[in-house]
């Protein structure tokens, strides 16, 4: 069982928005990760219960990807409006998750923080906690690429 904490000292960006932190070893010790939760909405319900766990692959936080309003209406509100109990993990380093200790420090006094490895074993903690805690056997994923991020030879001036 993971014991995960419902946290309470950062105000819903919705009325129905809870936020929960996720321990998660690290060589470091344990850190928390950070996940904003809306349920499906009552109304949009209709069969089994869906979920949809969206991180960003810029490393961007979800209080400005997926959570972002304009004109009112957020990716995650449209998501919960069909039917999705929506999640939006913020990897370790990134919006309201622990902080790496290394982060301290300069960042030439230590090796890149953030790698693939670890943010795929991030992602895995956050997807164990949603099937625990929703009791669902399945979960979708959600991971826009933002911006050019392929690797290239090509220089630019």
């Amino acid at each position: 069982m993971i014991t995960a904490e419902r946290v309470n000292d950062i105000p819903a960006m919705v009325p129905d928005e809870q936020c929960w932190r996720v321990p998660f070893e690290t060589s470091d010790g344990v850190l928390r990760l950070f996940l904003r939760h809306i349920p499906a909405r009552a109304a949009a319900v209709s069969g089994p219960q869906r979920a949809v766990l969206y991180f960003n692959g810029a490393r961007l936080p979800s209080a400005v990807t997926v959570a972002h309003q304009i004109e009112g209406w957020s990716w995650r509100d449209d998501l919960s409006a069909r039917g999705f109990d929506v999640w939006a993990l913020d990897y370790l380093g990134y919006g309201q998750s622990d902080r790496y200790p290394q982060m301290k420090k300069a960042a030439t006094a230590h090796s890149a923080l953030g790698r693939i490895r670890p943010a795929a074993a991030q992602v895995e903690a956050a997807m164990s906690f949603i099937l625990e805690r929703s009791g669902l056997e399945r979960l979708s994923l959600l991971a826009p690429l933002v911006g050019n991020q392929h690797r290239s030879n090509r220089r630019y001036p």
